[in-house]
């Protein structure tokens, strides 16, 4: 599954937080920049029958107002649930689903998300 992200960065090792005077992105625009990414993004190729061992991802963009990242994850993979602090974001599946495991109202919701 490879798949598209963007989030209004919190600080990193690069410190691309944003300017106190620039206004942040909201989710419709968020999502609409993982869209338009997603839309001109080739999911990764790998050699003729090779199959990713684990997850790859490349930041394909960093603004002083967000950061967007290309992530592959191999099938089976996953993650801990967490969290991302006070930023926002959005996704968009390019190739394959994403099972997202999130936790509301005390009980654990998963959504089944797929290309598009």
């Amino acid at each position: 599954m490879t798949l598209i992200d963007t989030a209004r960065p919190m600080g990193s090792h690069l410190d691309v937080r944003a300017p106190s005077d620039v206004t942040t992105p909201d989710a419709a625009v968020l999502a609409a920049i993982a869209a338009g990414l997603a839309a001109a993004t080739e999911p990764w190729e790998l050699g003729a029958g090779e199959l990713p061992t684990e997850r790859r991802y490349r930041r394909l963009l960093a603004t002083p107002t967000y950061e967007a990242w290309v992530i592959c994850w191999p099938s089976g993979e996953s993650l801990d649930l967490h969290d991302h602090g006070g930023s926002a974001g959005a996704f968009s599946v390019v190739a394959g689903e994403l099972d997202e495991a999130a936790i509301e109202e005390g009980a654990t919701v998963v959504r089944r998300f797929v290309t598009g």
